[in-house]
């Protein structure tokens, strides 16, 4: 469950690594991921990436099955992007394209769909810098 800004299931924005790891009780994977100067940490078997900020606060998550991210009741990492971003429409969610996938950025949180199938889904606490 996204609560926009704040959580993605038990994991809640802001919080260390150390009490990402506690929560979950996984084994993190660090990683360089993309030009961040941070590291993120995988927890492959649950299926999310655990993104932290400087000053090693978490602030952004990336889920994948066999995590399954639901927002408002409809369950967000389902293959046909076009039924996903219909059924959030007509919640009356906006949201925007950009050619990798699509951003609710009101709302917290994006569907990466590079080829319109949902691959993973990613929630942001609201100080994340999301491009737009």
């Amino acid at each position: 469950m996204i609560s926009p800004f704040e959580s993605i299931g038990p994991l809640r924005f802001g919080a260390t690594a150390s009490e990402v790891q506690s929560l979950t009780k996984g084994i993190p994977s660090p990683f360089a991921k993309g030009l961040s100067p941070n590291l993120v940490e995988a927890y492959h078997e649950l299926g999310f990436h655990a993104h932290y900020d400087a000053i090693g606060e978490l602030e952004f998550v990336e889920a994948f099955l066999p995590c399954r991210p639901i927002y408002a009741g409809v369950e967000l990492l389902r293959p046909n992007l076009p039924d996903v971003v219909g059924e959030l429409a007509a919640l009356g969610l906006q949201f925007r394209e950009d050619g990798e996938g699509v951003w609710f950025d009101q709302h917290g949180f994006a569907l990466y769909a590079p080829e319109g199938r949902v691959e993973a889904v990613s929630a942001f606490r609201r100080s994340y810098d999301t491009g737009a």
